[in-house]
């Protein structure tokens, strides 16, 4: 059997699809694509492989022996055989949480050594726990709560200590008009807090209430955040 497909959420909801890789074909690993994700998905007899090529999507894998579950994406490949997992690739970072089960992660490498020897170590990631990626480094695998991985899919945006730069990309999945940054300095300001993507105007309103900001509508609708 051989099966392709693209998927690509140019909504603000999410997008379910499910695989074809049950017994006999029929549907198995489910998938869910946030606002603003785009994948491609191939089956074969021999194994299941996604292009994440970018966004945010949450995996639930079915289990099966013999084909191993791969997941590309620029910082490197994720490798399972049955479990739940999500990844989000909207900015600097690649973001790579586990629900539950194991998952493996291989660097790509690219600016170190080239020669086998010096190849990046897989790094092996269980349930409740989590890994940042950013510019091509793995940063430390810290712990998260099963129940806030993938928190997009019950309407939900949650920022831990997140840099407002890396904390944007996800909030714009859910605007017409985005959300952007005077400089650098504003970019660089901490977020934390429980947000509905969906309420958007709630969102915005907040944000100068928890951190040093000035808002500006600007003239074709879109609001740019300033360091006060």
């Amino acid at each position: 059997m051989h099966f392709a497909r693209q998927y690509h959420n140019d909504g603000f909801d999410t997008l379910l699809a499910e695989l074809p890789d049950g017994p006999g074909g029929a549907p198995g690993s489910r998938l869910q694509l946030a606002p603003g994700t785009v994948l491609q998905a191939s089956l074969s007899r021999a194994a299941r492989h996604v292009e994440l090529a970018g966004g945010e999507a949450y995996f639930a894998v079915a289990r099966d022996i013999g084909r191993p579950f791969r997941v590309d994406t620029r910082a490197g490949r994720i490798e399972v055989l049955g479990t739940a997992f999500n990844i989000a690739d909207r900015s600097g970072a690649l973001d790579i949480a586990v629900e539950h089960g194991q998952v493996r992660f291989t660097p790509r490498g690219e600016g170190l050594a080239r020669l086998p020897v010096f190849a990046p170590p897989a790094i092996d990631l269980r349930g409740g726990e989590a890994l940042s990626v950013r510019d091509a480094r793995p940063e430390a695998v810290r712990p998260i709560p099963p129940g806030q991985v993938a928190a997009w899919r019950d309407g939900w945006l949650l920022f831990d200590d997140t840099p407002l730069a890396d904390a944007l990309p996800a909030i714009n999945a859910y605007r017409r008009q985005p959300i952007v940054l005077a400089d650098d300095r504003t970019g660089a300001l901490r977020l934390t807090g429980r947000f509905r993507a969906q309420d958007q105007r709630s969102l915005v309103q907040a944000l100068p209430a928890i951190l040093p900001l000035r808002v500006e509508v600007l003239d074709d609708g879109s609001i740019r955040l300033a360091a006060r």
